[in-house]
């Protein structure tokens, strides 16, 4: 059996923490989603799910329709990174740079609002 170098097994390690990492936010979503503020969870995770760049406006509306300081910090770390993923994966999927969030004074990116909405 040939002795794997050190280079294959720090990827092997990072492939095992990679997989470790996603398990443990499948987790935290489908906690969030079973939770009292469940409603709220399906509802943006759903959302997410058909978003396109023309959906922006639409995103931050459903947004700015919940009051957050009434879901646990938990919940909203757990949404925050579902719709930082969603945004990733929609640019990238429309030949966009994953991550354009403009510099000070420029207006705020969505995910940015966003995140303000839900840690002030």
């Amino acid at each position: 059996m040939k002795k794997r170098t050190a280079k294959e097994r720090e990827l092997a390690d990072d492939a095992r923490l990679l997989r470790a990492w996603h398990k443990w936010h499948a987790e935290e979503l489908a906690e969030a989603l079973a939770g009292p503020h469940g409603p709220v969870v399906v509802q943006v995770v759903e959302f997410l799910k058909t978003m396109t760049p023309a959906s922006a406006d639409a995103l931050l509306a459903l947004m700015h329709s919940r009051t957050w300081s009434d879901v646990d910090a938990d919940t909203r770390f757990t949404l925050l990174h579902e719709v930082n993923r969603a945004i990733t994966n929609m640019r990238e999927k429309n030949n966009m740079a994953a991550i354009d969030d403009p510099l000070p004074p420029a207006r705020l990116s969505v995910f940015q609002t966003i995140k303000n909405m839900l840690f002030p």
